[in-house]
């Protein structure tokens, strides 16, 4: 028997599995010859439980003729009766040169089963060429995301140091990968309202006057606004941008959220952002000893930020 029932995982097929199948097209078996020929996976149809076509890649993956195939029954080969759609990982078959593990993805439509099978190992190759490609994509996309974070910023610099406190916070607090790649982003990005602020303003060595802080207090919204155009980014990086200047003790802005309310993405930023603003020379003032600048985080636990955040935080500079 080719599959043993013991060693497979059932899984439920994707949408883009489904869209790979190249036998979810095929409405006759007659086809199959013409349709599947010099096809890299190995193909069948079956139909009352036996195996009626079998072409495609049999003899280069598994050593196995298709016409040795045809006529054998389809639980004697992968170790179940096929029913509806599906897939099951880590099917052993057997071949002339021995046994190798394959991914079985079928489809059921009117009593006629038509499924493919693929090796592990050319799986597992492809996949990695996929996630090359995908990481490529996106560390390109990253660059446009950080250069277009920095023009915003009065210090280029302070984006990149906010980004790099948000990923060190991140694997401290184990994030999931999606909650990693959104506070990366959403740490490129924080201040991109700010491009809307008058540049006077930003770089303005006194003090700020009530309608110059009311202006600088816009760019969350600001930031927002821009972004909404950005289609592809998560929600989450969005969620960020607005609520990075909340506080824990409701006296934040824009919305005055409190405590839990606020993004727990948004609390991990505020905290990134407010020390390397201490620690970082301002037009106003010199940059903040970073004993004081722990210092102060210590102090505002609780009120300014969430004190599981801080303390995280804090123990990256133990």
């Amino acid at each position: 028997m080719i599959g043993d029932p013991a060693e497979m995982s059932e899984l439920p097929v994707t949408p883009r599995e489904r869209q790979d199948a190249p036998f979810a097209e095929v409405a006759q078996p007659a086809q199959l010859t013409s349709a599947w020929e010099g096809h890299p996976q190995a193909l069948f149809v079956a139909e009352r439980d036996r195996i009626t076509h079998a072409a495609g890649a049999w003899l280069e993956l598994f050593t196995l003729d298709p016409a040795d195939i045809r006529g054998r029954g389809v639980k004697e080969l992968f170790g179940r009766e096929l029913r509806g759609e599906g897939s099951l990982d880590r099917v052993p078959v057997a071949g002339v040169t021995g046994t190798r593990l394959a991914r079985l993805v079928w489809r059921e439509q009117n009593g006629r089963v038509t499924g493919s099978l693929e090796p592990h190992a050319v799986l597992a190759r492809r996949t990695f060429d996929l996630e090359m490609q995908l990481a490529a994509r996106e560390e390109s996309l990253e660059e446009v995301l950080r250069a277009f974070g920095r023009m915003a910023s009065q210090d280029e610099q302070h984006v990149a140091r906010v980004e790099e406190y948000a990923t060190r916070l991140a694997d401290a607090l184990a994030l999931a990968p999606a909650d990693r790649l959104a506070l990366r982003w959403g740490a490129m990005l924080h201040d991109v309202g700010k491009l809307r602020v008058p540049h006077e303003v930003l770089a303005k060595e006194g003090a700020l006057s009530e309608e110059e802080v009311k202006l600088v207090r816009r760019h969350p919204q600001w930031g927002v606004r821009v972004l909404s155009h950005f289609t592809f980014l998560p929600q989450l990086v969005l969620e960020i941008v607005l609520t990075h200047h909340e506080r824990f003790d409701g006296t934040g802005y824009p919305m005055r959220l409190e405590g839990e309310a606020i993004p727990r993405l948004a609390r991990m930023l505020a905290v990134c952002d407010v020390f390397d603003a201490l620690t970082s020379n301002r037009p106003y003032r010199n940059a903040t000893p970073y004993s004081q600048a722990v210092a102060y985080l210590h102090e505002q636990r609780g009120k300014q930020f969430d004190a599981e955040i801080v303390d995280a935080f804090v123990a990256l500079f133990e």
